[in-house]
C-alpha cells in the first residue's frame, strides 16, 4: 500500500477511468487488495517536458551545460506540431527540459500552438534574463505557470552559482523582471476589461538546494511566498552521474522501489529524442525519436515506456542501467 502511486479520488477523467476499470468489490476490499489491483496504466503519463532549446545564458556548476555539453539543435516548429497534435487533452505540457523555453526563437509560437492543440495546461521553465518587452509577451500568452530558476537570495550566491555568460545577465536583472511581471499581472486583473483570472499565470521562483545556497533558502523561499505566494526547493540532481552531487545531504530513502516518475512524465529533447526520464540527458537509453514523424508519442509509450515500467514494479531495476545509478527515483 505504501508504494502505490496513485490517487483514487473521482475527480478528473483519467482517475475515474482508473477506478471504473478496478473490478473490486468496493464495498468490501481492504486497502492492500485495492492496491494489488491496481495495474500500469494504459495510458500516457499527462505531464509532457519539452526542450525547445538546450541553451541557457547561466552555465555556473549548478547547471547541467557547466559539465555536459549538449550539443542538440532547437525542436522545429513541425516536430513540435506533431508531438501536440498527438496528445490527449488533459496532457500537461511543460516547455522546459535542460534549457531556457524563452531563449528559443519561436516560443511564443510554440506556446500559442500548445493551446490551440487543446492541452490542458501550459508550464515554461526560463531564467527569466531577457528585456522586460519579452516578459511583457509571457504575460499576454495562455500559460497558466511560469517557472523561474532564481537558485539564490543573494546577488552574490547567484553568481557564484548560476554564472550567466554576460555581465547584462545578473540577480538584479531578473528580480527586476520578477517584481515587474509580478505587479503587472495584478494590475491586469484589476482592469475592468479583465479577461485573465485572478492568480494567472503562478509565477513560481525555484531553488535547487545546493551546500552553497543553504544560507539563502530561509529568506528565499519567505520572500517569494510572501511576494507570488509560490516558491519551489529542489533537491540537486546529477543526471545519473554526469555532474557531481551537490546536494548537502543524500535524499532517497533507504529502500529502493519503483520510480514514480516514469509512469508520470514523459520527457522531449530538442532533437526530438524521447529520454527514457528526465535523468537520461544526453538519451543514452531513449524510448525512442519522434524528429521524422514515423512513429508516435502514445506508441513510443505503449511499445517501450509501459515494458519500463514493468520491469520496475517487478524489481528489475538494476538490469536497467541508467536506472541502478539513479537517486531520483523517490521524486513524484
Amino acid at each position: 500500500v505504501r508504494n502505490v502511486a496513485q490517487r483514487l479520488i473521482y475527480d478528473n477523467d483519467r482517475s475515474i477511468a482508473m477506478i471504473n476499470a478496478l473490478e473490486i468489490d468496493w464495498d468490501h476490499a481492504t486497502a492492500a487488495e485495492i492496491a494489488s489491483a491496481l495495474k500500469i496504466s494504459n495510458e500516457m503519463p499527462c505531464e509532457v517536458h519539452i526542450e525547445l532549446t538546450p541553451k541557457r545564458v547561466c552555465k555556473g556548476p549548478l547547471m547541467p551545460q557547466h559539465y555536459v555539453d549538449l550539443d542538440r539543435k532547437p525542436m522545429s516548429m513541425d516536430v513540435l506540431q506533431g508531438i501536440l497534435k498527438q496528445l490527449p487533452s488533459m496532457s500537461l505540457v511543460t516547455f522546459g527540459g535542460l534549457g531556457d523555453a524563452m531563449l528559443y526563437e519561436h516560443w511564443i509560437d510554440a506556446i500559442k500552438l500548445a493551446k490551440d492543440c487543446g492541452v490542458f495546461g501550459i508550464c515554461i521553465k526560463t531564467d527569466l534574463q531577457g528585456p522586460m518587452e519579452d516578459v511583457d509577451k509571457l504575460l499576454h500568452l495562455p500559460v497558466d505557470i511560469v517557472a523561474v530558476h532564481l537558485n539564490a537570495d543573494t546577488a552574490e550566491t547567484y553568481a557564484k552559482l548560476c554564472t550567466p555568460v554576460s555581465d547584462e545577465y545578473n540577480f538584479k536583472h531578473v528580480t527586476d523582471n520578477l517584481q515587474w511581471m509580478i505587479n503587472e499581472r495584478n494590475r491586469r486583473w484589476q482592469l475592468p476589461d479583465a479577461t485573465t483570472q485572478a492568480g494567472v499565470p503562478w509565477i513560481v521562483p525555484h531553488l535547487i538546494k545546493t551546500a552553497e545556497n543553504l544560507k539563502d533558502m530561509e529568506t528565499f523561499f519567505d520572500r517569494w511566498m510572501h511576494y507570488t505566494h509560490q516558491a519551489v526547493i529542489l533537491p540537486a540532481q546529477s543526471g545519473c552521474g554526469l555532474m557531481p552531487e551537490l546536494s548537502p545531504v543524500r535524499m532517497a530513502p533507504p529502500t529502493r522501489i519503483a520510480c514514480r516518475q516514469l509512469s508520470r512524465r514523459i520527457t522531449i529533447h530538442s532533437d526530438g529524442k524521447v529520454a527514457q526520464c528526465d535523468q537520461d540527458w544526453l538519451a543514452k537509453a531513449p524510448l525512442g525519436d519522434v524528429s521524422d514523424n514515423t512513429v508516435s508519442l502514445p506508441q513510443l509509450w505503449e511499445n517501450k515506456g509501459k515494458t519500463l515500467c514493468e520491469q520496475h514494479a517487478a524489481g528489475e531495476i538494476d538490469s536497467l542501467e541508467l536506472c541502478s545509478q539513479c537517486h531520483e527515483w523517490h521524486r513524484p
